[in-house]
């Protein structure tokens, strides 16, 4: 009777509590799994190279630390702010022009914004420039806050070196608050923007990892070689600045590094052959 007793006092708990906070346990472990971002498989950083990672309040530095501050010309990462300018305007990203590039393969040919961005087009920026004028540009470039300083009423100077800022400088810090506030949606345009500059994954890791999109541009000029991104997966963000000096053929170790940090393949493109 006494076990009788026992037994009846204990089953709501064994038959309720206990699979409820089970259930919870592991939807908490399964959910938590779930926006963990895949694991960084990178060797050695490449000699002369920073990093910066902002993974929610926390920044990581590593390499070459004394370019943190420095002050670098953001080269082809300029491409993102005028398209923000353009699609907070109103523009349409499906909007083809003409480019004739010579470093990418097949042109000249039509291309959208999409891979204006992705392929680094100077000629498809340039077009846009003498369509609505330097002044439309650089009446909207200030108020975005792509550039630490205030634009100068002679930036860019020729129209040709706008899709390099021309002689304006920024630093990898300034530009990894400037593409936190892009994942974060906090620049009008952004929504827009990042379908624009997400980057190809192999199908494998497409499998393995439907929820995770990575987030990025290029930039080589004056000597400074970018890749400024980051990564998307649900609700959570990593922003990732990877900068050095030396010539833009280096961009496909930057490249190559973005990748690894997020345990990703790297795909087959132009950019990184």
């Amino acid at each position: 009777l006494k076990g009788s007793t026992t037994f009846r006092m204990q089953s709501p708990f064994h038959a309720v509590v206990l699979p409820c906070c089970l259930s919870l346990f592991l939807w908490i472990g399964c959910d938590s799994a779930a926006v963990a971002f895949p694991a960084s498989q990178c060797g050695p950083l490449p000699e002369g190279f920073l990093v910066l990672e902002k993974d929610g309040d926390q920044v990581s530095r590593q390499g070459n630390l004394e370019l943190e501050n420095a002050r670098l010309n953001p080269a082809s990462t300029t491409k993102l702010a005028l398209a923000l300018i353009l699609l907070a305007d109103g523009f349409d990203s499906d909007t083809q022009l003409t480019i004739s590039d010579p470093y990418i393969e097949g042109t000249p040919r039509s291309a959208s914004l999409s891979e204006a961005l992705l392929y680094s087009s100077n000629d498809y920026f340039i077009s846009l420039a003498r369509q609505r004028g330097i002044p439309f540009f650089r009446d909207r470039m200030d108020a975005l806050g792509f550039l630490p300083d205030a634009v100068k009423e002679s930036w860019p100077g020729e129209l040709k070196a706008i899709v390099h800022a021309g002689e304006a400088t920024t630093t990898p810090a300034h530009q990894l608050e400037f593409m936190d506030s892009i994942l974060n949606l906090d620049k009008s345009g952004a929504r827009e923007l990042l379908p624009l500059i997400e980057w190809p994954r192999s199908s494998a890791d497409r499998d393995l990892y439907p929820d995770l999109h990575l987030y990025g541009k290029t930039g080589a000029w004056d000597r400074t070689v970018w890749f400024v991104g980051g990564a998307r997966q649900k609700d959570r963000l990593k922003i990732v600045v990877i900068v050095s000096r030396g010539h833009w053929t280096i961009r496909k170790q930057a490249i190559e590094h973005f990748y690894c940090r997020f345990g990703q393949q790297l795909p087959n493109h132009p950019l990184v052959r």
